[in-house]
């Protein structure tokens, strides 16, 4: 999943992991170390039937800091992207009980 978010932010834009000074960008991702779904409602657009799809959501206990070098290795063809974790920053993992409600949400399917 790490990965994939990678390569989503900067495709093409990483530097060649052999530069012999810009070797690697410093990418710091945050995510909720605490969620849950939501049995979300989503409005139909014109012809379309409406849905209830499953979202999710921050419990607001806490997060995680992720942060990685990021370089293109040119040894593949086509190049890969090159990843290694520097840090990682877990703050109040706990996940209160209250903080997640129950599923479906009553009177909901």
């Amino acid at each position: 999943m790490i990965h994939r978010k990678l390569e989503n932010i900067c495709i093409g834009q990483y530097p060649p992991c052999d530069h012999p000074t810009l070797n690697y960008y410093e990418v710091e991702i945050k995510s909720a170390t605490c969620i849950y779904y939501e049995n979300k409602y989503i409005p139909p657009y014109p012809g379309e039937d409406a849905m209830w799809l499953l979202r999710a959501k921050s419990c607001g206990a806490g997060k995680c800091v992720s942060t990685y070098r990021v370089c293109l290795d040119y040894q593949f063809s086509p190049p890969k992207i090159s990843t290694e974790l520097i840090s990682r920053t877990i703050e109040n993992a706990y996940c209160p009980p209250n903080g997640r409600p129950n599923l479906p949400p009553e009177g909901k399917s």
